[in-house]
């Protein structure tokens, strides 16, 4: 491999690499305000209490998705996660 093909390779690959840690970072930050809210919370508060504490001030899609995908794991292991499709 050469120069020329071994920066092209870089190119391709880093905002791939920066998206992945970006978004790992978010999930963590993400787990530790739902694990908070969960120990906070009477047992009958806590899925009001998980909803309530997005961590973020500003939202997007892949936050969003994120938070929902996490609020769904601690919510399944709590027996509290109800699948309803409304189609």
């Amino acid at each position: 491999m050469d120069i020329e093909e071994y920066r092209k390779h870089l190119k391709s690959t880093m905002p791939k690499v920066y998206a992945e840690s970006t978004q790992n970072k978010w999930r963590k930050q993400i787990k530790k305000a739902i694990q908070h809210a969960i120990s906070n919370a009477p047992q009958e508060e806590v899925k009001a209490s998980i909803d309530g504490a997005f961590p973020f001030e500003k939202s997007n899609c892949t936050l969003t998705l994120i938070w929902l995908q996490e609020r769904r794991k601690a919510l399944s292991e709590l027996g509290l996660y109800e699948y309803s499709n409304p189609v």
